[in-house]
């Protein structure tokens, strides 16, 4: 029997094993780096949408400090235990000893919808006299109604918080850091954040940044 009529030998064999193991090795790496960059760009895609989001939240509620109604804050008359003093600090910055932010806290004007109950409420004419009194009085208010509450954004080691309204509740995951700086040019105040997220199970890290200017006068933080 010549050796085109005898089949593989076990040379060829060999050969035709190797060669299907290295081509299977080479599938397997093709896969596994796809995968891998289909887990990378899946978490930066989420990471950069949750902080887009919360930096929203944020933004929204620094522009509502010092919305307390139609008249100014020298017209109010502060009936409600510690309004006066909680008034006249409307944002609190409080830095961890790294220097990174440990919590803000922001006197705003309550939205519609907002969960929980506000701390005050501005009683007002809008032409004379305004009254600040404790959570929401009851029965129908004589003239116009404000609500206000303290908001307060806390990073809890890689959390950031949100206390409002008597409850607290999670925001965002996975924050390495959050600095913000205030700035103070022309008669206006600024905030700058900077957020940077850190997935350890990707090792994707993320640097965002927003600045906010505050819409109303307030004293400075």
């Amino acid at each position: 029997m010549n050796r085109a009529q005898s089949g593989f030998g076990l040379l060829e064999s060999v050969l035709a094993l190797a060669l299907g193991a290295l081509l299977l090795t080479a599938a397997s790496q093709v896969f596994v780096s796809a995968y891998r960059a289909w887990q990378l760009q899946e978490a930066s895609v989420r990471l950069s949408d949750d902080a887009r989001v919360v930096l929203q939240r944020m933004a929204r509620d620094i522009r509502m400090v010092g919305a307390y109604g139609c008249l100014r804050q020298e017209a109010m008359a502060f009936e409600a235990p510690g309004s006066a003093q909680a008034f006249a600090r409307p944002v609190q910055i409080t830095r961890a000893p790294d220097g990174t932010l440990a919590s803000l806290s922001l006197l705003t004007g309550d939205r519609a919808g907002s969960p929980g109950s506000v701390d005050w409420t501005v009683l007002t004419d809008c032409r004379q006299w305004a009254r600040v009194v404790a959570g929401t009085p009851p029965g129908p208010p004589k003239g116009m109604a404000f609500g206000v509450r303290r908001q307060v954004y806390q990073v809890h080691g890689t959390t950031l918080r949100l206390s409002s309204g008597g409850s607290t509740q999670p925001l965002l995951d996975h924050v390495q850091a959050l600095h913000l700086d205030a700035v103070h040019h022309g008669g206006k105040t600024r905030l700058d954040l900077r957020l940077t997220l850190f997935e350890p199970a990707t090792q994707v890290r993320q640097q965002h940044a927003l600045s906010v200017t505050l819409r109303n006068a307030v004293p400075r933080p």
